[in-house]
């Protein structure tokens, strides 16, 4: 008795009270040919046509596979089997319509139904068999129609072919109009099962209360921009705009009323629909997939919800409504429509009172019922079970804690420094939060979109722009903003540096908008060898943990964590190897005529020598950081040699540089890390220097080998600006008579840094100095150096260099200051290796 009340009650809410005389009221015979012939003319002396009729259709759109929530831990719950209450709900008013008098309602589906729901996926896309089983249980709901929309696209082609001819072997239509299949493609298939403009089939005629209602489907050709590049392989989508002229005047021949169901993107849908309905004559109602924006001004809008929105469109008046119900609601759709009579016996609709009917209280319908619990432990069955022996959770599990372990996953089983996926792509089921066992339920149930792994280098200015969708559109490890800086694994990003990425196919191909292709560069699918084809990012992670590589790298070992299995990288080291080659040619060609044995002209820039000089620079860096020890080494060669002429004018060949410096520097950084990096706290540091050269010059007859140990604090002003000071011992090994001295020493190195882009290219700036006192109170040393060197990216590695490079020495000995500067305009190739141990 309860439930008769509860479902009478709530039908009583969304029944339109009909006002139509008994004569309208009645169905037109059955015509096998209905589609393809013209509506008879009433007889002679007949009464005229009645000037007004009431409709209902009943809209579920946006189900997105969500027949049931699916939770295996449970077992199937009877409030919720959505689709059961659906049908439940079409079937009883259909029965109070039919003992009422009425026309029955014309029931619609709008599409996007079998995806990314685990239920709807399951039955969708593991084989015909359960194809058919999903049809039937969509065909409980009394409808003759199913637009596609994008959701049905984003299962594998073969699972959508097998879903259409299920449902045609339910007798209900799938409808495309405007999809093509061009030849070849591969999916000629599709067009073939889906109705499309090409063919009769572009649109089915209901009858009721004697009116004829033809209904077809369009989609909006940016829906192929949220498909990835294998779910878009043959297909095309034609502008509705072009398609729709033709394929409306036909269904206005074989009907009474023309309804257009419009796919689009959220984005997008009120700008398509109104298009829609104000450029194509002839159409009488357009329902849209997506909820409609009631604070848009533009249209006439009821003060009702985005969902109980009416748009009138300019012009032709046609009316625009959402069918955007979700799982648990459909929208009831009351229709006052008219016609002049006899004379002009077109109808359109006067009135359009969409209304959303939340099913949440609606007793199940039993057959629907039993088919869904008998798909549910059939799912449960087969992805229900534990993945392998040791799938325990640590601690109750939540979606968010779910997505780190996710994302850590597809880092450490690609060796990548950083995984970002975009949120959406996780669907947040009925177990969360999870207990018990990870199971394969769980993760085909939050990850729906068997979304491939991508691998890939990304500067890290890219990184930095994209960080800041962090949070709202994107989620990652090892990428994280700290009071406004990104930083990489804890450290900070370098802007020019390339890092390894882990993405899905989906942000790889410029979802979301996150990525240019381009930014990422040697993009490869993962395709390890556990697996024939590509694996998903889902049997990524059930590979994992079902052959527990999850206990092998973290302090967690006996159990699931999202954090523990997995190592700190700030706390493992990085392994940055740098390589570059500078090289810079001069030539002074100078004439000045001679007189009585002496140079004709004494300007200054007349009495130096003609000379050619080459100079050569290598660098090469080997450093290793981590969150409490960094070790830096340098070698750097320079040499240079010149031609330049004696007073008999002949040419002779002189090296005007030759230097050799290797330093190899070890810093603790523990003290800075545990204070959060404040710049006050030092890192204590020792410091080895080698110099030598490759022949000594003729003024002197020992080989130089200058050997420098130093022992001090750095501090890390800011990144990258790093201060030094400390106290040193120096000792020219080979210089006769020579003995160590000792003193104090400061200095400074500015890492490279882009400033500013000139020309669309970076603009890059390094600088460094060093200065030594030693043998304080006796020669009192002096010694100071500093290069700095300004690079402008020609294309990839090679730069335009500017260098100016300053050496001055003093001792008490001699007394004045010795210097040499040079200023070099040349061309650098650089490279950069970088290795994240994991």
């Amino acid at each position: 008795m309860t439930r008769a009340v509860l479902i009478v009650a709530l039908l009583l809410v969304t029944l339109p009270a009909y006002a139509q005389d008994d004569e309208a009221d009645q169905p037109i015979p059955p015509d096998d040919s209905v589609e393809d012939t013209e509506p008879a003319e009433p007889a002679v002396g007949a009464e005229p046509a009645p000037t007004t009729q009431r409709l209902t259709l009943l809209l579920d759109g946006n189900v997105d596979g969500y027949f049931a929530d699916v939770d295996c831990r449970q077992g199937p719950q009877e409030q919720s089997l959505w689709w059961s209450r659906h049908a439940a709900y079409h079937k009883s008013l259909g029965e109070l319509s039919a003992a009422s008098g009425l026309p029955e309602p014309v029931a619609l589906n709008t599409g996007n139904s079998v995806f990314p729901g685990v239920l709807g996926r399951y039955l969708a896309t593991r084989d015909v068999d359960e194809a058919r089983r999903l049809a039937e249980i969509i065909a409980q709901v009394p409808t003759k129609v199913h637009g596609a929309g994008n959701r049905e696209f984003t299962i594998p082609r073969q699972g959508f072919v097998n879903f259409a001819e299920a449902l045609q072997g339910q007798g209900i239509d799938v409808q495309a109009a405007n999809l093509e299949c061009p030849a070849f493609g591969g999916s000629e298939v599709l067009c073939d099962l889906v109705q499309t403009a090409d063919d009769d089939r572009a649109f089915r005629i209901y009858e009721r209360g004697g009116l004829r209602i033809a209904v077809t489907t369009v989609l909006s050709p940016d829906l192929l921009d949220r498909l990835i590049q294998e779910q878009r392989q043959g297909i095309e989508l034609i502008d509705p705009l072009e398609v729709l002229p033709d394929l409306v005047e036909r269904m206005r021949e074989a009907a009474d009323l023309v309804i257009v169901q419009f796919q689009a993107p959220s984005r997008s849908v009120m700008q398509g629909s109104r298009e829609l309905a104000s450029r194509v004559e002839g159409i009488d109602l357009v329902i849209t997939s997506q909820s409609l924006d009631s604070t848009d001004d533009d249209g006439e809008l009821s003060p009702l919800s985005s969902l109980e929105s009416v748009i009138r469109a300019s012009g032709t008046g046609t009316p625009v409504i959402s069918a955007d119900g979700g799982p648990a609601a459909l929208i009831n759709v009351d229709l006052n429509l008219v016609t002049a009579g006899r004379d002009d016996d077109r109808w359109t609709v006067r009135t359009a009172i969409p209304r959303r009917v939340d099913l949440s209280e609606m007793p199940i319908d039993p057959r629907t019922g039993k088919l869904l619990q008998e798909s549910i432990e059939d799912f449960c069955d087969h992805w229900g079970e534990a993945i392998g022996d040791n799938a325990n959770l640590a601690e109750p599990m939540e979606l968010e804690d779910f997505q780190r372990f996710v994302l850590n996953v597809m880092r450490f089983s690609t060796g990548q420094e950083v995984a970002l996926l975009n949120r959406r792509a996780f669907r947040k089921g009925p177990g969360f939060p999870l207990t018990g066992e990870l199971t394969r339920a769980d993760i085909y149930a939050t990850m729906p979109f068997e979304n491939r792994l991508v691998l890939a280098e990304v500067s890290g200015a890219v990184l930095q722009r994209v960080a800041g969708s962090l949070g709202e559109h994107l989620i990652g490890v090892g990428i994280d903003v700290v009071d406004g800086a990104v930083t990489i694994n804890g450290r900070s990003v370098r802007p020019d540096r390339m890092y390894r990425v882990a993405v899905n196919d989906f942000l790889s191909q410029g979802g979301d908008r996150h990525f240019r292709p381009a930014e990422l560069q040697n993009r490869t699918t993962f395709y390890p060898d556990w697996s024939v084809d590509p694996p998903t990012i889902d049997d990524v992670v059930i590979e994992f943990v079902a052959n527990n590589r999850h206990l092998q790298r973290g302090p967690v070992d006996d159990a699931l964590s999202p954090v523990g299995n997995f190592p700190d990288l700030h706390r493992k080291f990085l392994w940055t190897l740098t390589g570059s080659l500078n090289s810079s040619y001069n030539q002074v060609a100078v004439h000045n005529p001679v007189l009585d044995g002496q140079p004709g002209y004494d300007q200054s820039r007349l009495t130096v020598q003609s000379t050619d000089q080459i100079n050569i620079e290598s660098r090469f860096t080997a450093n290793a950081d981590s969150r409490s020890h960094g070790w830096n080494n340098d070698l750097n060669v320079q040499f240079a040699r010149a031609r330049v002429h004696d007073d008999d004018d002949e040419a002779l060949f002189e090296t005007t540089k030759d230097h050799i410096r290797f330093r190899s520097r070890y810093r603790y950084q523990g003290w800075r890390a545990a204070a959060q990096g404040r710049r006050y706290v030092p890192d204590p540091m020792v410091e080895g220097q080698v110099e030598t050269e490759f022949q000594p010059p003729p003024t002197r007859d020992w080989h130089r080998l200058d050997l420098r140990g130093i022992l001090g604090v750095s501090f890390q002003l800011f990144d990258p600006l790093e201060l030094r000071v400390g106290a040193n011992v120096r000792h020219e090994v080979n210089r006769p008579d020579a003995l160590p001295t000792w003193g104090v020493n400061a200095g400074f190195t500015l890492a490279r840094i882009s400033p500013f882009d000139l020309l669309g290219r970076p603009v890059r700036f390094e600088s460094e100095l060093e200065y030594f006192y030693n043998d304080i109170a006796l020669q009192n040393i002096h010694e100071g150096r500093t290069s700095n060197r300004i690079f402008f990216a020609v294309f990839e590695q090679f730069f335009f260099t500017t260098t100016f490079n300053a050496f001055l020495y003093r001792d008490d000995v001699v007394g004045e200051l010795g210097t040499n500067t040079e200023l070099t305009v040349g061309v650098n190739y650089s490279w950069e290796l970088s290795r994240q141990t994991q």
